[in-house]
């Protein structure tokens, strides 16, 4: 009995200590944020557990064990020390046997480092450790996953801390690190690489095309390489040969010439996401000779859509044929950096028809995604009405742009205009699509979660008596850009009717902001008109209600109750809003789509908000719109 009640308590103390756990490793981007958030609130966390530990000898164990599971800095674990002096980053003083016991029992704890200021460490202090464990083992013997590590001259004694048991690598190579230097480090780590099965190299450009071998390891279920690679033949054909490969990223800097004997690259079998960055034409080029059978989801992102030589449609259409029945997920960012000296315009870019072709006969996809980079880019109304019988399942749609840069002039707002590139002659601009097609797509697609356009056509004005009630599920809804000086009413009352479940809470902070956050926006104009009526239609039945119980009784306003702002729901909004301004910035962001430029845009919600897939809702076939 007494031993129940032990393991009962146990359990609950592992549980409370599990509750208090800071969780794993931050992302390197929140790591290098100087008020990360998340990063205050692992402190707190971590504050917690160090007082739980000190409470009792079987408390304290499971207490240290989240504590240091964990670690967001080497230099926390050489805290441990003694002998470790905080403001000079050495020791002071020789290890004793004391010293090392207390080490050992924390650090064969640690299954999480993120390495941090490491480059603070004096190099002394390798040395010693070294001495004292170099011919032992590793330092953190129980290590499974380290991020955050740079290689560079120092790097060849931060092998120490790599164990067998690390399966999750991520480092960064310094532009400026020596060949040589970056091999003695891989050479020394190449005990521990061989365990791995997530490899993740990150920085601008590496020293050399073989400094990391990362095709030789064919152990490896993920692989992210951000520099970009010089492709080979005996390369392309390693990483097909990989059994396990699931998810693979790659810069691609140049192809090799694909002959019709070696067209086909056999292998990836087990490729499920794939995520490739270069030009156009060499990702193409990959996809056409790997043609990945079960892949699932395909990210594709070029700064060179547009050629100097040659047409770019060519290239986009040479997709057809090599995307699988599997692939649920398709997204590519797109730029032209040929044309970047022309603000961001291009004549030759692929139009809304083009870039669409290829999926139309994909009916396994469910999330669409595109974000165009060239400012005159229109998604034409014939290609959104063609896409009406393809993608069933369809549960995300995006095609973003950038919106136009306003500037004043003698008081006036004035959009500039966007020149076309000497010698090129200016395309017909298509017909934007109108809320009569928006009606026919969503009513396709009843899965449809989010839905992000270039524009709509503000001059066909729905009649409102047409629109059909189709009470559907689409939750998130925006427009990049809209004309300016037209009036926006009659299009949000259709929208409102259409898609009456749409999650608001973006305009909800908008409204918290004040006008001067988003008077230029004409889709936070629609956002706010669409939040009034949906918070009328909403509100009616209740006052119906209340009027029908109360009577003439509601009409005394010395009955109406106030509270204070600070304890109301509406102040929390308020405050979240204004506290999540960047700062120096007016509450703008300045994003960036590759070569072409930047452009000022409010946070848009809807850029990356993940979508469930559902069952589809059974919806009423809707009326014509006239």
């Amino acid at each position: 009995m007494l031993g129940t009640d032990l393991l009962h308590s146990q359990n609950i103390i592992s549980a409370l200590c599990q509750h208090l756990s800071p969780g794993p490793l931050l992302s390197e981007d929140e790591y290098t944020a100087n008020s990360s958030k998340a990063l205050k609130e692992r402190r707190k966390h971590q504050q917690a557990l160090s007082r739980l530990a000190r409470v009792c000898r079987t408390v304290s164990e499971f207490a240290l064990d989240e504590l240091w599971r964990s670690i967001d800095d080497i230099t926390h674990i050489l805290y441990a020390f003694n002998a470790y002096d905080r403001e000079k980053c050495m020791f002071i003083e020789a290890l004793n046997d004391a010293d090392k016991a207390k080490f050992n029992a924390y650090a064969r704890r640690v299954r999480e480092l993120h390495v941090g200021k490491i480059e603070r460490v004096h190099a002394t202090v390798w040395v010693v450790l070294v001495a004292h464990w170099g011919p032992h083992g590793p330092l953190l013997p129980g290590l499974e996953r380290m991020t955050g590590l740079r290689i560079d001259s120092n790097s060849l004694c931060y092998t120490l801390i790599l164990s067998p048991t690390t399966k999750h690598l991520s480092l960064q190579v310094n532009r400026d690190a020596e060949p040589g230097i970056v091999g003695m480090v891989v050479d020394a780590a190449r005990p521990m690489l061989t365990s791995l099965v997530h490899l993740s190299i990150n920085g601008v450009l590496l020293p050399s095309p073989s400094a990391i071998p990362f095709w030789k390891l064919s152990q490896l279920h993920r692989l992210h390489v951000a520099p970009p690679v010089d492709l080979t033949h005996a390369i392309i054909r390693a990483l097909g040969s990989f059994a396990h490969l699931s998810q693979l990223e790659l810069k691609i800097k140049s192809m090799p010439a694909i002959g019709d004997d070696e067209a086909r690259v056999r292998g990836f079998t087990n490729l499920r996401t794939l995520s490739l960055k270069g030009s156009l034409d060499d990702v193409c080029a990959l996809m056409v000779a790997t043609k990945p059978p079960v892949l699932e989801s395909l990210n594709i992102e070029t700064n060179r859509v547009c050629p100097v030589r040659g047409g770019s449609s060519s290239s986009i259409e040479r997709l057809r044929g090599t995307l699988p029945p599997s692939l649920r997920t398709f997204s590519a960012t797109l730029t032209c950096e040929t044309c970047s000296g022309y603000r961001g315009s291009c004549s030759s870019f692929p139009n809304s028809e083009v870039l669409l072709s290829p999926l139309l006969a994909m009916d396994s996809l469910r999330c669409i995604s595109f974000s165009i980079g060239d400012k005159s880019f229109r998604l034409a109304d014939a290609a959104l009405a063609e896409a009406e019988n393809a993608w069933p399942q369809l549960a995300q749609f995006k095609i973003i742009t950038p919106r136009p840069v306003h500037s004043t002039r003698d008081g006036v707002t004035v959009i500039p205009p966007y020149p076309y590139p000497p010698g090129s002659r200016p395309m017909p601009t298509p017909k934007h699509p109108s809320v009569k097609t928006l009606a026919i797509f969503a009513h396709a697609h009843p899965n449809l979660e989010q839905l992000v356009l270039p524009t709509i056509d503000l001059d066909a004005v729905p009649e409102l008596d047409s629109v059909p009630l189709l009470e559907h599920g689409l939750r998130h809804f925006g427009i990049c850009a809209l004309e300016e000086d037209v009036g926006l009413m009659h299009h949000a009352r259709a929208l409102d009717m259409l898609f009456p479940r749409l999650d608001l809470d973006y305009a909800y902070k908008l409204s918290a902001m004040g006008q001067d956050q988003h008077e230029k926006d004409r889709n936070a104009e629609l956002q706010l008109l669409l939040l009034a009526l949906q918070t009328g239609r909403t509100s009616e039945p209740d006052r119906r209600e209340r009027a029908a119980r109360e009577g003439s009784a509601s009409v005394d306003p010395h009955t109406m109750r106030l509270v204070e702002s600070e304890d109301h729901f509406e102040q929390s909004a308020i405050d979240e809003a204004r506290s999540s301004r960047p700062p120096d910035s007016d509450d703008e962001d300045s994003v960036s789509f590759g070569d072409w430029g930047s452009v000022t845009v409010l946070p848009h919600p809807y850029v990356s908000i993940p979508v469930p897939l559902g069952p589809p809702i059974l919806q009423p076939p809707p009326r014509s719109l006239k």
